[in-house]
């Protein structure tokens, strides 16, 4: 009773975890097909990064050094002149403390390796390639290297096709027309499959969905969206359809921010239309 309501394996303190190129090269073939998800919504983050005015070299530092979509597509929400530093800081940090979650799962094994691999390893984590391994480890495989194998083929796909989607920019104006805007959503949905290990999952995987289901609609203000199949466009588009609401009220003048991204939704101005 009490397995099935592990959420992650342990292993044995005796048991051996190795780190070899094997196991990168495991980690790097189960990744490919992820990998093309991120792709698409690197495509996406790229093509509003080139209508928020980042350069192709901002646009390639900040893949290259963060290596976190979520908080990328947000912080794109706050990209104003003068920078707001302190609210980009503070916003990455709060979206991105799941990783203290996700480092905690798998330092069981990766504690057992040299702090250098692990180190390596860690900063190529993503949330797809972390299911990916502890999917591993679930089923009794110890190799570490399965870890930075699949992040590899994770970074080089987002990367590069942020850049390619800010260089793109021009051509591919709205990629909700391209399906492009539920990759994001459709890639964690198919996670959950290799992550269920049974009933004891079932409780709290619906009370996460209904939570988020909840405040999109809220943040949206109403629940048309919701009633009307828009929500993939809630869960992907919204955090970045709007600029910091706080400069409403603050005296900010409309030329001191950049302007939102323009879309042609339904023959809409803008992005915040199209939702």
């Amino acid at each position: 009773m009490l397995d099935d309501l592990s959420l992650t394996p342990t292993p044995p303190s005796e048991e051996p975890v190795a780190f070899d190129l094997k196991g990168g090269v495991t980690g790097a073939r189960r990744a490919i097909p992820i990998a093309l998800s991120v792709c698409a919504y690197g495509l996406v983050f790229g093509v509003l990064a080139q209508q928020a005015r980042l350069s192709l070299l901002e646009v390639l530092l900040m893949s290259g050094l963060v290596f976190a979509g979520s908080a990328q597509l947000i912080v794109l929400s706050l990209w104003a002149m003068p920078l707001p530093i302190a609210a980009i800081l503070l916003t990455t940090l709060i979206v991105n403390l799941r990783n203290l979650l996700l480092g905690a799962a798998i330092s069981p094994w990766f504690s057992r390796i040299s702090s250098l691999k692990a180190y390596t390893s860690i900063f190529f984590l993503a949330d797809e390639n972390w299911a990916l391994t502890m999917g591993e480890f679930a089923q009794g495989k110890r190799n570490a290297a399965f870890l930075l194998g699949s992040g590899l083929v994770l970074y080089v796909a987002w990367v590069g096709s942020t850049v390619v989607g800010r260089t793109l920019g021009d051509v591919v104006h709205d990629p909700a027309r391209f399906g492009l805007d539920f990759v994001f959503t459709a890639v964690f949905l198919s996670l959950l499959v290799g992550l269920w290990k049974g009933k004891a999952d079932l409780l709290p995987w619906v009370v996460a969905a209904i939570v988020a289901v909840a405040a999109a609609c809220k943040r949206q203000g109403d629940s048309e969206p919701c009633a009307d199949g828009k929500l993939s466009h809630l869960l992907v588009i919204q955090p970045i359809r709007t600029l910091d609401p706080a400069s409403a009220n603050s005296g900010e003048s409309e030329n001191s921010r950049l302007p939102l991204p323009e879309y042609g939704c339904d023959g809409q101005a803008d992005l915040r239309a199209c939702l």
